[in-house]
């Protein structure tokens, strides 16, 4: 969170182009830690243009594990943490219940909980 206080703070540019992790924008190549902090200032900017969140758990052979990883949305998960820490997320419509759940996670472990 304080890397994006601080892209904030220094103007740094938002970035709309998607960058991967569905099949209509294919992840390439990789991208610097700025075009990255630009992806989710501009969902910050932008809430309205925040969609799915896609989670699933992580698969070993034929093993389900209690495990949530992201597969599609990281950029858009940073943005609703920054905007709920904010108090400017206050609204969350049907279909974003995940953000709600792994946001309370990162919350306990941030706060020293489990």
């Amino acid at each position: 969170m304080d890397d994006i206080a601080c892209a904030i703070h220094e103007g740094h540019t938002e970035e709309s182009e998607p960058f991967g992790g569905h099949w209509k924008h294919l992840c390439l190549e990789n991208k610097s830690t700025e075009w990255h902090m630009g992806r989710a200032l501009y969902f910050i900017k932008h809430p309205e243009e925040m969609k799915d969140i896609e989670v699933d758990n992580i698969c070993n052979g034929n093993y389900i594990c209690p495990i949530p990883i992201i597969i599609d949305g990281n950029h858009r998960l940073m943005a609703a943490m920054w905007l709920h820490d904010q108090g400017e997320m206050k609204k969350v419509k049907q279909g974003k219940v995940v953000v709600i759940i792994i946001n309370t996670a990162y919350n306990k472990t941030r706060n020293g909980g489990v």
